[in-house]
């Protein structure tokens, strides 16, 4: 899957072209598009909360478990939002990217700041792949500030400041260090990232995807050629645990909450 992680994404599901950009789909899965969207029309013209207050069963491009997922970080968010200022906000941008290999992603009005929340469900023993969804966690967290730099090049004065990752799983919710303050967090499952500290992450083949997104749009600048080393690095380091997150998405059988029997058919009413 080299170069297929990212980049594919980035470019969506062929080559974009200006109406894809100029047309705001919430159910869009493109990174860059959507990066450049966010300077072009606005923070709240790209917002996708209206995606999760329609009913699971219409909604065709996700699991249920995972729209539910979603949508309670969503509402998470929300209701933080309610206590913050205006310019202290974070808006839903992204409710999927890389083909599912990335997850949800807030941005604030000033575009500068992310968050973005990974959700792994139905994982067959979630505590032993903690670490496993740390490390891709923690990838994806520098993979996204790479292609933020990359994108957001041509204003000094209103480069990345930081990207803040954390994962949640079936059995975990968010971690309330996540929303309590923006300092780099200790012994906990949260990655500050920044655009001094962050690990170069792009591949040649995903820089080159990118650049066929910013050849559709009239109103950006490409990228330099000098950027390109700054945010690329080497395949063997920024390639997250795909088994692991592969083994993330495989579905449980049936289980009883009650006496924890498990069937791959549906079960009958438990009888204690």
């Amino acid at each position: 899957m080299d170069g297929d992680l990212l980049a594919s994404v980035m470019s969506g599901m062929g080559m974009p072209s200006f109406g894809a950009l100029s047309h705001i789909n919430i159910s869009g899965i493109c990174a860059t598009t959507r990066l450049l969207q966010c300077r072009d029309f606005g923070v709240y013209q790209c917002d996708i909360s209206r995606k999760f207050d329609r009913n699971p069963g219409d909604v065709v491009d996700i699991y249920k478990e995972d729209f539910f997922a979603r949508k309670k970080i969503v509402q998470t968010v929300d209701a933080w939002n309610e206590k913050r200022n205006e310019f202290e906000q974070f808006t839903p941008i992204l409710w999927s990217y890389e083909r599912d290999k990335g997850h949800l992603v807030f941005i604030d009005s000033t575009t500068t700041r992310f968050l973005l929340v990974m959700c792994f469900t139905n994982s067959k023993d979630p505590v032993n792949h903690e670490r496993d969804y740390a490390a891709i966690t923690k990838a994806n967290a520098n993979r996204f500030m790479s292609l933020a730099k990359y994108v957001y090049h041509d204003e000094d004065g209103n480069k990345p400041k930081f990207v803040r990752a954390t994962y949640t799983t079936s059995r975990q919710g968010l971690h309330p260090d996540f929303l309590a303050s923006f300092d780099p967090p200790a012994n906990v499952p949260i990655f500050h990232v920044t655009g001094d500290n962050f690990i170069p992450s792009l591949l040649p083949g995903e820089v080159t995807r990118i650049d066929n997104v910013f050849a559709q749009s009239y109103t950006t600048k490409p990228p330099p050629t000098e950027l390109k080393s700054q945010v690329m690095g080497e395949k063997e380091d920024v390639k997250p645990q795909i088994h692991a997150l592969e083994e993330a998405m495989v579905k449980l059988p049936n289980m009883c909450s009650n006496c924890r029997k498990t069937s791959e058919k549906k079960m009958p009413t438990c009888a204690r």
